[in-house]
């Protein structure tokens, strides 16, 4: 059996302690404080509901926007500083709007190939749909999925 000084036990406690007193502290290498508050524009609502950290260590934030009250998906990617990825979208933001529905996005899915899903709903009229959004990694529509990225399912 280990014996440890009362020495080592001493700086093992310190060093848990200081452990510990680190935990919820914000990363001021991330936009200088640690939080970012970021306003997509003359939108009256922007709202995020899930994130994804990218294995670059880029972190997607997604949700959706509203725009004169028609809700579309919305997703930013950050750099691991806090700043915005002017390679993602529009300088860091894309927003995506299928048809002129009201779309909402409350997840989003990182595939393995870097491609982002994006899951939530999608209203033509009064009809409420699952609605899918699948973009490269760029930000974009991913062409090549459904009807230029989006896959709308009315489940009755």
């Amino acid at each position: 059996m280990h014996k440890l000084s009362l020495l080592q036990l001493a700086l093992i406690l310190l060093m848990s302690s200081n452990l510990q007193a680190q935990a919820g502290v914000l990363d001021s290498t991330f936009n200088q404080d640690g939080v970012d508050f970021l306003d997509l524009g003359s939108h009256k609502f922007d709202i995020a509901f899930a994130g994804s950290i990218q294995s670059d260590g880029k972190i997607l934030m997604g949700g959706w926007t509203t725009e004169s009250m028609t809700p579309d998906f919305a997703i930013v990617r950050y750099m691991e500083n806090g700043e915005l990825d002017p390679a993602f979208g529009n300088n860091g933001i894309a927003i995506m709007d299928n048809k002129g529905n009201a779309d909402r996005a409350h997840a989003l899915i990182l595939q393995p190939d870097e491609k982002i899903l994006m899951v939530g709903e999608s209203y033509q009229g009064t009809n409420g749909n699952i609605s899918l959004l699948r973009l490269m990694p760029d930000g974009s529509p991913d062409s090549t999925f459904g009807d230029f990225g989006w896959v709308i399912s009315d489940i009755g």
